[in-house]
């Protein structure tokens, strides 16, 4: 099965190949990575390039990460898409657990499973798993904000279409406000129970820690 990840880029170029190794790398799939670089000033679209045709790079100007997310939902052709931010990374089989927990999402648009937060600090690094979980209703974990970070998902592509993307004036809180128009569009979430999704807390400048 072919599976589209998106990648949106803005001066990630510390975390950047690792990034599209692990995009790369997923086991019994086919990636089709797609990077989207928002304006870089660093070496980003250049790692990018390193990847040869394993990668499609679009340079769309410095117009935010929603922006970025949008173009990959535009050149997407596959009927799954992952987003994964750039200083964040996926374990080897995140995108086929996922497919096998649910069938090979039979029954979802949305896919949803913890993601492993790896909170780096002067001394180290260590991993905690996210708060998700079925046993509470969709709209009540969304309440709890126990939906995941962007990397925990996966979107059939013609199901986010029709929730209208991302929204592209969003300043924060953009998987939350997602989420909430799926939702509302009737959207079908099917929760996976194995994480996969590395969600790097490294700065805290991040948008999460900021908002």
């Amino acid at each position: 099965m072919k599976i589209t990840v998106g990648i949106p880029c803005y001066n990630a170029a510390r975390w950047l190949r690792q990034c599209i190794e692990s995009a790369l790398g997923q086991r019994e799939v086919e990636p089709q990575v797609i990077v989207v670089d928002d304006g870089s000033t660093d070496e980003s679209p250049a790692i990018a390039r390193e990847f040869g045709s394993r990668v499609t790079l679009i340079e769309g100007g410095h117009r935010g990460a929603n922006h970025a997310r949008n173009l990959v939902l535009g050149a997407a052709t596959d009927e799954w898409l992952q987003f994964l931010d750039a200083d964040d990374y996926l374990e080897p089989a995140k995108i086929s657990t996922q497919l096998r927990e649910t069938r090979n999402g039979a029954d979802a648009d949305v896919i949803h499973s913890p993601v492993w937060m790896e909170t780096w600090t002067p001394s180290g690094s260590h991993r905690t798993a996210s708060d998700s979980s079925a046993d509470a209703d969709v709209f009540t974990q969304w309440i709890r904000w126990h939906l995941p970070q962007t990397g925990g998902c996966l979107w059939r592509t013609e199901a986010l279409r029709r929730a209208g993307g991302w929204k592209e004036d969003q300043p924060c809180c953009q998987e939350h406000e997602l989420y909430l128009r799926a939702l509302q569009a009737g959207l079908r979430f099917v929760f996976a129970p194995t994480p996969g999704a590395i969600y790097r807390i490294w700065n805290e400048e991040t948008l999460d820690r900021k908002s």
